[in-house]
């Protein structure tokens, strides 16, 4: 299964400069995506972030939130269980070794830490850190 970050999923499920690049690629993966608490909280957030900014009416909202849950539904995202003080503790590490040369934000850590604790067999962000983060640790980086 693959591990993709919010920036990919909004790309994937919106409308944007990457959304293109994210569906062409989901089609050549064409496996399922883990989805998270956290995954879920930062997508949906992004599209009503999106609402309030203007970027999105009403409709277009709750049309991508919807398209999430049917494919949820579908088996596309599969909702996955985290063990969150084990990632937390693989995240601290994480950010201890890496960000004084990466810069890693905690979120991202936090994602990175997710994919790595879930043994994703890839990772895709359009994130350049993130991924940066994701290949010093081993996991397998989709390139976009």
């Amino acid at each position: 299964m693959i591990y993709a970050d919010t920036s990919f999923l909004v790309s994937l499920y919106g409308e944007d400069t990457n959304s293109e690049q994210a569906r062409t690629l989901a089609h050549q993966l064409s496996k399922p995506f883990y989805w998270t608490d956290l995954v879920n909280h930062e997508c949906c957030n992004a599209f009503r972030l999106g609402q309030f900014r203007g970027e999105l009416n009403a409709s277009e909202c709750e049309a991508f939130l919807s398209w999430l849950r049917e494919d949820q539904t579908t088996n596309i995202l599969i909702r996955t269980p985290l063990d969150w003080s084990e990632v937390y503790r693989c995240a601290e590490k994480m950010a201890e070794k890496y960000t004084p040369g990466i810069g890693s934000r905690s979120l991202d850590i936090l994602h990175v830490a997710s994919a790595q604790w879930l043994d994703a067999d890839c990772f895709v962000s359009f994130d350049r850190r993130q991924n940066e983060l994701a290949r010093n640790i081993g996991l397998h980086v989709k390139n976009i």
